[in-house]
């Protein structure tokens, strides 16, 4: 998985309002109001024409616009970045949430031999940059999970419904009521006893989405997995096929080969 790029690496970092802002002026509102609302939820009207006319003002002090014959334009080199966010083959997006919610994201648009990485700081600075290689692409999400401190582990593969690994923690109250239900389900009870404790006392919890958009749908196809590790340091991952819930989660214990494996799937080209 060695596909490149050559050329200038370009680098931007702007708000949520000035992405925004950005995306509207290329003619991509609804993607636009997208990232707003994952990030605000649902503003006011006016609140939002508020923060867009700030990012309209802070904008045309960086150049990264102009005012040409009362029209805006964006210079070439941000628009050519931002261009592959609302036009891609596919992205994919890692987020990994810490003890105390300390949360990471990054997100990487592809498209034929371009990528671009978007990595979202405290929930309102967009640093985006283009990228070289698939291979550098996959070393910033290793980096990002730390699969180097993973722990092998020798229990079987068992299988888990998102509703029931939902209702693990929302409607079992304590690790024992969560291993018996586990095992109700037919999974081995030294697995159930170790996955329950781990899903209680998580230490750290990651996520990685393969999306790809497809005009046909309305909706877009999903798939990825899941890596939790606990406080005992034990590691967990969760093969999610279908993202809509049709099929199980393959829940096996992680290791640096199966992540590594699992990861170069999910970034292959379409």
């Amino acid at each position: 998985m060695s596909r490149s790029t050559e050329g200038v690496r370009m680098e931007i970092s702007i708000s949520l309002e000035e992405l925004a802002l950005l995306l509207n002026l290329m003619g991509y509102p609804i993607v636009a109001k997208g990232f707003l609302v994952s990030q605000l939820g649902n503003i006011a009207a006016e609140e939002e024409r508020g923060r867009l006319m700030a990012a309209n003002h802070t904008l045309l002090a960086k150049d990264i616009i102009t005012l040409e014959e009362g029209q805006l334009h964006i210079a070439a080199p941000y628009s050519e970045l931002l261009d592959l966010l609302p036009n891609n083959d596919y992205a994919v997006r890692c987020i990994l949430v810490s003890q105390g919610d300390t949360q990471r994201m990054l997100t990487y648009y592809i498209r034929g031999e371009q990528i671009v990485e978007q990595q979202i700081a405290f929930g309102v600075v967009h640093s985006l940059r283009t990228i070289s290689s698939l291979d550098e692409v996959s070393e910033a999400i290793y980096s990002l999970l730390e699969i180097h401190t993973l722990q092998g582990m020798d229990h079987v593969t068992e299988y888990l419904s998102q509703a029931e690994l939902e209702g693990l923690t929302t409607v079992y109250t304590d690790m024992t009521a969560a291993s018996n239900r586990l095992q109700k389900l037919g999974w081995a009870k030294e697995t159930a006893d170790y996955f329950a404790q781990d899903n209680f006392e998580q230490r750290r919890r990651a996520g990685l989405l393969r999306v790809v958009m497809n005009p046909e749908q309305s909706k877009p196809s999903e798939r990825g997995y899941m890596l939790l590790t606990g406080s005992s340091g034990r590691a967990w991952l969760m093969i999610l096929n279908d993202a809509d819930g049709g099929s199980p989660l393959i829940v096996q214990p992680a290791t640096n080969d199966l992540v590594r494996r699992e990861t170069m799937i999910l970034m292959e080209p379409l």
